[in-house]
């Protein structure tokens, strides 16, 4: 023991600087250990962060029309979007464009620069994450609520902030999945008609999106006389028809969008183009559009968009004009228009 006491006597400086080295070894060691500690939780929240954003990939049902999804469509349903949202986040715009339905790119953005300038630089001006929410279903086709927010990896936040949401609908093309998206659903082909008195209306196709449906008519006039599809002297007089007999009205007071011309073909080729030209003039002296004029022995196609929120279980049973002019030019020659009698409602049971 007094041994002991002499050599720590004689070594104390030396012994005392080890205990400090010792000492301060473990220090920085624990240190290093806490700092690795709180990058790693700081990490992790910004993994659940994301997990929580995308939480809605481990949904089984959809929200609206509550159809349970099976496993391999909501991987191959995840994974469209996901490569949609890869291909604008690294700027491949040309990729993200391939992915859209050859429907969606005809309605929205028929050229690439149309679909970078009205979606990806409005969108995608930094880097993207979203939420994906399975909403509705409808004949195997499924439409999710996606709400695109900064991503909180580049931000180091989750903000709403500046938050935009859409709908994207995943549809089969050429046995590959391609994307409906700006809210546009689905084109559903219909070819349905009917017909009175030399007049047939035929309903080609409407396109739903989420917040109206535009059908396609296609208007053949057998008769002698120019016929206008609607008087404009009241409006709802176009209109949808659902299941309940409620209606759908058109955008009457939209005049421009409501009855959308898209093409005029002559039935007889003694009817002259001057006829046509002289018809258009009267509709435009007297304030109607002559989108709606049918001329004598003459075909027209023509896009009316309707006041319809899309929904799977709301069902269209028909579509009716209930105000067909079967003369305008006599109609236009009255000067009290409820005079004239000869009017006509043509009802497409759809």
């Amino acid at each position: 023991m007094h041994k002991l006491i002499r050599l720590y006597n004689q070594n104390r400086k030396k012994i005392w600087i080890f205990i400090a080295i010792i000492i301060f070894v473990i220090a920085f060691i624990k240190l290093l250990d806490y700092i690795v500690k709180t990058n790693n939780e700081k990490d992790n929240g910004q993994k659940n962060t994301i997990v929580d954003i995308q939480s809605s990939f481990e949904e089984d049902k959809t929200v609206i029309s509550d159809t349970e999804i099976e496993e391999n469509v909501k991987k191959q349903n995840s994974d469209i979007i996901k490569s949609f949202f890869e291909a604008c986040n690294s700027k491949n715009i040309e990729q993200a464009y391939n992915l859209l339905s050859n429907s969606c790119k005809e309605i929205k953005y028929p050229t690439l620069q149309t679909f970078k300038e009205n979606y990806y630089d409005t969108i995608f001006t930094s880097v993207k994450s979203y939420n994906q929410e399975a909403w509705m279903e409808k004949q195997g086709q499924y439409t999710y609520r996606i709400v695109i927010i900064d991503d909180p990896l580049a931000t180091g936040k989750v903000s709403y902030s500046n938050s935009f949401q859409d709908f994207y609908t995943i549809v089969k093309e050429n046995n590959e999945e391609k994307l409906n998206i700006s809210s546009f659903v689905a084109r559903e082909n219909l070819d349905k008609s009917a017909e009175k008195d030399g007049i047939t209306i035929k309903v080609k196709y409407r396109d739903c999106t989420m917040n109206d449906e535009q059908y396609v008519f296609e208007v053949t006039n057998n008769t002698d006389k120019v016929v206008a599809l609607d008087s404009k002297e009241k409006q709802n007089t176009t209109y949808l028809i659902g299941e309940s007999e409620n209606k759908y009205p058109s955008y009457a007071s939209e005049m421009s969008n409501t009855y959308v011309y898209i093409e005029e073909i002559n039935l007889e080729d003694e009817i002259e183009d001057e006829q046509i030209e002289e018809t258009n003039e009267i509709s435009k002296d007297n304030n109607i559009t002559n989108n709606i004029v049918i001329p004598a022995k003459t075909v027209k196609q023509i896009k009316i968009r309707f006041n319809k929120i899309y929904s799977p279980n709301r069902k269209i049973t028909a579509v009716e004009f209930s105000d067909i002019i079967t003369d305008y030019e006599k109609y236009l020659s009255l000067t009290n228009k409820n005079q004239y009698g000869e009017r006509k409602t043509i009802n497409i049971a759809l």
